[in-house]
């Protein structure tokens, strides 16, 4: 009986000890710990997912692709980029690699295309890395890249207004066509629409980065010279907003101030529409004036006729208003706006303009207050009739309002205790 325990149990042990050693020998007699040791050293300070994409290869760390990530680097150095470019697609197309060796085989494929001058398909890949991989390590080199290949488009562009320049001083009598580029650099079609939207993406992918308020510049030049400009206005804003906000004076600030006066007066479209960008270009101006000392020199006379002419444009769109709720037979309202128009618009034409049409409200509603009441009612249903108004009438004790600058031709009883008050319109202006 003990003889047969002690033959299992030794049975047992050789068992265990075989199983053993036939795993030891698959593994390669290697035990873990120089692996854990080599993943901690090459993914420390990285996600799980960028540690799941490696695998072992002996005793180093590495990944998937990293044969075809090795030939690709080797075939960009030696300048055959046509076949690195497809290695790098390959290695970035790839979602089982780390997302670092992803996104630096992204670069370099877009890299390939630009030194191959497919600058069109090089943007395109540029574009994708920003989006893929938002806050990488390559996001700035991108950034300057795109700005470059934007850059070399719009110096068509740039040309062409150039040449529109001296055809207008009578300096030359044709100007080059700009729509359609057989160049493999440059887009089949509006190479100039594109440049703008990608120096768009340059401000917008690096707000803060050294290419930013150069493309912002650029595109809002491009934008103004064209005549458009609401964008115009949109870009030489956010590029003076940067500079403010960021502390440091851009050299590009005060000419975008100049461009953005401009393009902010052009957009409002007249006193008839709204005028709210008027009232931007006039505070533009104030803020010039209190932080650019080197633009008020220079163009101080320039900005002080832009402020003239858009105090001239707001009381023109006040004094419509007061015509407006004239005619319409609200004679409190277009009081109000007469009376607004007299106050702040003085020394313009519309300033006398709204003292006359104050002094014929005056008298009408004088007129109208001696009627009697059947006067007055007969009166009022033919303008609610026929004008398809009704002119509001004064009650018996209510006083006709005074025309500012004339004296009342009769003395009004002032009671025992009281005292008269100075009309606001005599006192001395401070």
């Amino acid at each position: 009986m003990l003889l047969r325990i002690f033959t299992r149990g030794r049975a047992c042990w050789a068992t265990a000890g075989t199983a053993w050693f036939l795993m030891a020998a698959l593994a390669g007699c290697h035990s873990p710990k120089p692996f854990q040791k080599v993943a901690s050293a090459k993914a420390s300070g990285e996600s799980m997912v960028i540690k799941a994409g490696y695998v072992q290869d002996g005793d180093k760390l590495t990944f998937k692709g990293a044969a075809d990530m090795m030939a690709a680097e080797d075939l960009y150095l030696k300048k055959e980029y046509k076949k690195a470019q497809k290695l790098f697609e390959r290695v970035a197309d790839d979602t089982a690699n780390p997302p670092l060796e992803a996104e630096k085989a992204r670069f370099f494929e877009a890299e390939c295309k630009r030194l191959r001058e497919y600058y069109d398909d090089a943007m395109a890949t540029y574009n994708r890395l920003l989006k893929d991989f938002q806050y990488g390590v390559y996001r700035e080199q991108a950034v300057g890249r795109m700005y470059e290949i934007a850059n070399f488009w719009l110096k068509d562009s740039r040309d062409q207004i150039q040449a529109e320049q001296e055809k207008a001083e009578g300096k030359r009598w044709f100007v080059p066509w700009n729509y359609v580029h057989f160049d493999k650099r440059k887009p089949l079609l509006d190479q100039e629409g594109r440049a703008l939207k990608m120096m768009e993406q340059v401000y917008y992918n690096d707000p803060t980065g050294p290419y930013a308020e150069k493309a912002l510049f650029s595109a809002g030049y491009v934008h103004f010279v064209r005549q458009n400009f609401r964008e115009a206005d949109e870009l030489l804003t956010q590029l003076i907003e940067s500079s403010d906000r960021n502390g440091g004076k851009s050299e590009y600030r005060d000419r975008a101030i100049e461009l953005a006066v401009l393009a902010k007066t052009n957009s409002a479209g007249g006193s008839d529409y709204d005028g709210r960008k008027t009232s931007e270009s006039l505070k533009l101006i104030q803020q010039a004036k209190m932080t650019s000392p080197e633009l008020i020199t220079a163009k101080g006379e320039f900005l002080d006729n832009q402020a003239k002419m858009i105090h001239y444009v707001q009381a023109e769109k006040d004094f419509n208003i007061a015509e407006f709720y004239r005619r319409t037979g609200h004679p409190a309202s277009a009081w109000f706006y007469y009376e607004l128009v007299r106050r702040r618009y003085q020394g313009t034409e519309f300033h006398d303009q709204a003292v006359a049409r104050m002094k014929d409200i005056n008298v009408d509603l004088n007129g109208e207050h001696k009627q009697g009441d059947f006067a007055r009612s007969t009166r009022r249903e033919w303008n609610r009739i026929i004008l398809g108004h009704e002119i509001p009438t004064l009650a018996k004790d209510q006083a006709v309002p005074a025309v500012p600058g004339v004296m009342p031709t009769h003395n009004p009883v002032v009671q025992t205790g009281q005292q008269q008050a100075i009309p606001s319109e005599f006192l001395p202006r401070r």
